[in-house]
């Protein structure tokens, strides 16, 4: 197990014991984002948000993910429209 995976699971305790810490809810958010679990982290985000609204920080990096995943859906579709359009693509 590498170091973010053992940091995610001591975040997961600390959030078993005590599910109101919200500073283990972000670090979580942080670690699972470092990993590229995007959707994960932006859920772990929204968790500081609903017991803290006024956490900045979270806030911050939930506003973050959301426009790296626009982005992502946005690449995607411009990747998948020249396959759906029937042009054929020698090189790239």
């Amino acid at each position: 197990m590498g170091q973010l995976e053992e940091a995610l699971a001591a975040y997961n305790r600390t959030i078993e014991l005590e599910p109101a810490f919200e500073i283990a809810w972000d670090n979580k958010g942080v670690t699972l984002a470092r990993l590229g679990r995007f959707e994960e982290a932006l859920e772990a985000y929204e968790k500081v948000l609903v017991r803290s609204p006024k956490y900045t920080e979270a806030g911050q990096e939930k506003a973050r993910f959301f426009l790296l995943l626009a982005r992502k859906k946005k690449s995607l579709k411009l990747i998948v429209w020249p396959l759906k359009s029937g042009l054929i693509i020698s090189k790239l």
